[in-house]
């Protein structure tokens, strides 16, 4: 416990000086020497929605720029605008509905918005059935006060406001598992994690899909603390954008800090949860912390509108807090501008120089490239012309002693049948491979095919699947110790645009895959289909891919670290890969070290 906490301290003094060098590019306070109080009023309690509040107090940014910050929590019916434009509080957290307020002539100013796009959706039981928006007329449904953008989202599915009995929100997700309500408004940053926890079963409407997008969370105070204090104002923009900074570029620290300074309710899975939500809501790595867009704005009061909630267009320039700049402080701005553009002119001349340099020695070295691949491309063209003639030979050699086999088993079945008739299907399951060799012979082993041989016969069919994998599966249930056992409910013929031959390769690659690396344990092939692909799943409990290197198994030449390095070249999968996506399919691996691997072959059905 003592390494513990000892190594958390550690943590907390490296991020706090992170945290006040990151804010030296941000500001210089004048207002070092003393610390000024100031309240801000958060819209909820304690939790990884204010994370970036709690990371400015926590590592001294607020009080590198002269504040003393205390936050207050909110209560169900807390006021947040009430508290600021009372001077109990100096800044607060609020949503869109605040450009509704300035709209009705209420002094108040954005600084600053957190939340990029509105955690804030509906959800719905959906035990029953797949709800659509005509299904929640007349619904017991609780609606967070001030939630226009759920109003819109219900507006633009043909949705009156009147045709909806709203509920006293309750705050508790308890409401909708006992069901006592249809459905309420939540933030899918947080009470979904419980939903989930909870095993409920729910459906999801969010207004950003319906192309209602408003600001969630901001940060605000009021037009008297502004012109009275404008210095506070800003400082205490500057370190709070830091603080959400520091807090997206560590969130295991700010839950950590949440746990042990403000006695948060919420588990470190809920926070780590939320924490993880609001990364993928407001994409911190394209954004900064605060930004805002007066499209936006101009967006949502356009929505406001459309519901008749507003009559009169506020000042943007008024309801969103731009810092005013002395003249001194442009002129500065602009010699540090110009000095910077002397200093990358001088470095592009010093560059420049150089380049020219290395440009004559390039064009040296190219020359003598050049010369080189002239002598390789006329070695190459002898090369490939004596391997035109070794496959040839190949060719021959191969097709007359298979020949041989093939002839010699019809003749063989002609007079072993009659006396023994049990051997009849062996001697089918020999000519069958005796004739596929013959064929991959012909198809594989000719200088066309050589140069690429993931090539594809031209014949696209139309194969019956069950009938192919069959006669595979019965050839390689022969020669292998093991069995392969098939299941399916299919009975009735099923086609796909593709040559036998080439389903057949794809089929023999992987099963023989699952038998060679199953330790001589049955491997299992499943076989299913719906209305647009078959799927055929191949299983063994064999030795497993490693993570790491179950994508790059498709890749040409790549075997497995533990493959059995004695066979194989590593084509196989490359092959059946190249195959299937000739024809719009594909295949898919999940594999697990030491417990085995299914491979997933999706193929694309065709009526014959």
């Amino acid at each position: 416990m003592l390494s513990e906490n000892k190594t958390r301290m550690t943590r907390f003094m490296r991020t706090k000086l992170i945290g006040i060098f990151l804010l030296g590019f941000c500001i210089v306070s004048p207002h070092v020497y003393s610390l000024e109080n100031v309240r801000v009023q958060l819209k909820w309690q304690h939790q990884f929605q204010f994370a970036g509040y709690y990371m400015a107090k926590e590592l001294g940014v607020y009080e590198a720029v002269g504040l003393n910050v205390t936050f207050e929590e909110a209560l169900p019916g807390t006021n947040v605008l009430e508290e600021v434009l009372s001077g109990r509080a100096d800044f607060g957290v609020g949503t869109s509905d605040l450009i509704l307020k300035r709209s009705q002539g209420v002094p108040v100013v954005v600084l600053g918005v957190i939340f990029q796009h509105s955690p804030q959706a509906m959800v719905v039981d959906n035990e029953t059935k797949d709800f659509k928006f005509k299904d929640l007329i007349d619904k017991p449904l609780m609606i967070e006060n001030g939630a226009a953008d759920l109003w819109a989202m219900f507006q633009s599915q043909g949705i009156a406001r009147h045709e909806i009995q709203p509920l006293e929100h309750s705050f508790n997700i308890e409401s909708l598992l006992s069901k006592d309500v249809t459905g309420m408004s939540v933030y899918i940053t947080d009470e979904l994690y419980r939903l989930e926890q909870a095993n409920f079963n729910y459906q999801l409407f969010k207004p950003i899909d319906y192309g209602i997008d408003f600001y969630g969370d901001n940060f605000f105070t009021s037009e008297k603390l502004l012109k009275k204090k404008p210095d506070l104002a800003d400082a205490f923009i500057k370190a709070t954008k830091t603080g959400w900074a520091i807090a997206y570029k560590d969130p295991e620290h700010a839950i950590e800090l949440i746990k042990l300074r403000y006695n948060s309710k919420r588990s470190v899975d809920e926070l780590r949860f939320e924490a993880e939500q609001m990364i993928k809501l407001n994409q911190p790595n394209l954004l900064e912390p605060g930004y805002m867009n007066k499209a936006r704005w101009q967006h949502i009061y356009d929505t406001y509108s459309s519901l008749g909630l507003v009559s009169s267009m506020p000042d943007l320039n008024d309801f969103l807090y731009q810092r005013k700049e002395t003249d001194w402080a442009k002129i500065y701005r602009y010699g540090l501008l110009i000095a910077a553009v002397s200093c990358v002119l001088a470095a592009i001349l010093a560059y420049v120089f150089l380049l020219n340099i290395r440009l004559r020695k390039e064009m040296k070295r190219r020359e003598k490239v050049e010369e080189d691949l002239t002598r390789s491309r006329d070695a190459l063209k002898k090369s490939n012309d004596d391997q035109t003639a070794l496959i040839n030979m190949f060719s021959h050699e191969y097709r007359t002693p298979l020949s041989v086999i093939k002839n010699t088993t019809a003749m063989l079945e002609q007079k072993v049948t009659p006396v023994l008739p049990d051997t009849q299907p062996r001697f089918d399951i020999l000519w069958r491979a005796a004739s596929r060799l013959v064929e991959l012979v012909d198809n594989s082993l000719s200088p066309d095919r050589i140069v690429d041989f993931t090539q594809s016969d031209k014949t696209k069919g139309p194969c019956d699947i069950l009938t192919v994998l069959k006669e595979t599966i019965q050839s390689l249930d022969v020669l292998s110790k093991a069995n392969i056992i098939f299941h399916t409910s299919e009975t009735s013929k099923v086609y796909i645009a593709l040559a036998d031959s080439e389903l057949r390769k794809c089929l023999d690659n992987i099963i023989s895959n699952a038998l060679k690396y199953s330790g001589g344990q049955d491997v299992e092939v499943f076989f299913q289909k719906d209305a647009d692909f078959a799927c055929i799943d191949v299983v063994d409990k064999g030795i497993g891919i490693p993570e790491h290197e179950v994508n790059e198994v498709f890749l040409k030449y790549h075997r497995a670290s533990n493959a059995d390095v004695s066979s194989g070249a590593g084509l196989g999968l490359f092959i059946v890969k190249s195959i299937l996506e000739s024809i719009g399919g594909n295949i898919v691996i999940d594999s697990t070290v030491g417990k085995g691997t299914t491979v997933s072959l999706f193929l694309p059905l065709i009526d014959k």
